[in-house]
């Protein structure tokens, strides 16, 4: 079995899922990738970074009508040009998600990087959630908002990564089959939740 250096992170938002994945990156002195994979898919196609959004999902036709009205179908590469869809924005990222994890010693954030990488046995794929009260408190305080628009505001971000989850794998977002690991980090905190992430692959690796 191959040794297991690369992680992905799935995760419910207001769960820290970034911040216990930016940790680990730095604890393991791995790479950490986000943003970085719709920055590159932006500068490999030509297209704006919105259109990698994973808050969105199924909006094919309107994507190629506002890439076609934005360039004229001039500039974007012959690729993106001739079918341009949901389906091409997640090959590219799925594409870079993959060049980056054969480099190893990686970790990745969303974007089904999971899914993508399911075959991999050099992969641990993790999912992270917390209690409702714990993301409703974290996220007031981040954005500086009321508990009330903290809940509609995890709601309705959760609701978009389910259903971009949904739309590219045929799965349902946070089905325990998908994943190695699946924790709640309500009673452990971020930094605790990272060291039990560490010590999973540690035990995994010996």
């Amino acid at each position: 079995m191959e040794k297991l250096n690369v992680i992905t992170i799935s995760r419910t938002y207001g769960s820290g899922g970034k911040e216990i994945a930016k940790e680990l990156a730095q604890t393991l002195g791995f790479a950490f990738y986000d943003e970085d994979i719709p920055r590159l898919a932006c500068e490999r196609s030509g297209l704006p970074e919105e259109f990698f959004d994973e808050d969105h999902a199924g909006r094919g036709s309107l994507l190629y009508s506002l890439a076609m009205g934005m360039q004229g179908g001039r500039n974007l590469p012959f690729y993106y040009n001739n079918l341009f869809s949901d389906d091409r924005v997640f090959a590219l990222q799925s594409d870079i998600i993959r060049e980056k994890a054969a480099l190893g010693n990686a970790i990745f954030v969303g974007r089904c990087a999971g899914y993508v990488l399911r075959h991999e046995e050099n992969c641990l794929n993790v999912f992270l959630t917390a209690d409702m009260d714990y993301r409703i408190a974290r996220v007031a305080e981040l954005l500086n908002i009321t508990a009330d628009a903290a809940r509609k505001k995890i709601q309705k971000t959760d609701k978009s990564r389910r259903t971009y989850y949904t739309y590219y794998t045929n799965h349902e977002w946070g089905e325990t089959t998908d994943f190695h690991m699946c924790l709640n980090i309500s009673k452990l905190g971020q930094t605790g939740a990272a060291r039990l992430i560490e010590e999973y692959l540690k035990l995994a690796n010996q």
